[in-house]
């Protein structure tokens, strides 16, 4: 991948029905190899419905449980045919998450980037005329070299509800981590 971006139109799933209306997400990814960074930037909106989010914390940190309310995600595969896989997962409070797993939701544990760093995370809302939220990402260094599947996707909370958006829903019912919700294979640096 250049340092063009890469966008991806979210689509939320099927049986989000009501509490998805009238909305629309969309990430863009531009890697950064000066840095060997990642940035990841999430645009959401909520013509309907107030987005639900949590409040800005004043120290973020690495902290489970994330996606149970308005989460970016970032699902990222080697295109090498491994099943292994890293999730990211982003708040709007700047709280974050990372894991690795060896396969679908197995061998889960904690993915740490050398030094402790962390993802720096920027949000940016407006009420008006539509409630938008801008979540913007920056991944650490070092990042892998190569090939990379990856599967943007974003857990949305309004009023209405909770609605699961990915850019391909290969499932009857929402599932991030199943392999054909992965993209097409892209260059990572």
């Amino acid at each position: 991948m250049s340092d063009h971006p890469i966008r991806f139109v979210l689509q939320p799933h099927p049986l989000d029905g009501t509490a998805a209306a009238a909305g629309a997400v969309s990430v863009e990814l531009r890697c950064q190899p000066a840095k060997e960074t990642l940035q990841i930037v999430y645009d959401i909106r909520a013509a309907q419905q107030p987005l639900l989010q949590p409040p800005v914390g004043t120290s973020p940190q690495r902290r489970d449980g994330l996606w149970r309310h308005t989460c970016c995600e970032l699902f990222m595969t080697a295109f090498a045919g491994d099943s292994a896989y890293l999730e990211f997962n982003f708040s709007p409070s700047g709280d974050w998450a990372a894991y690795a797993f060896d396969a679908p939701r197995q061998g889960m544990r904690p993915f740490l980037w050398q030094r402790a760093a962390a993802p720096r995370i920027r949000m940016h809302s407006a009420a008006t005329p539509h409630h938008r939220l801008r979540v913007e990402v920056e991944l650490p260094a070092p990042l892998p070299a190569g090939e990379f599947r990856v599967a943007p996707t974003v857990i949305l909370e309004t009023s209405a509800g909770i609605s699961h958006w990915a850019a391909r829903h290969p499932g009857a019912r929402p599932d991030f981590h199943h392999p054909a919700g992965f993209s097409d294979p892209l260059p990572l640096f």
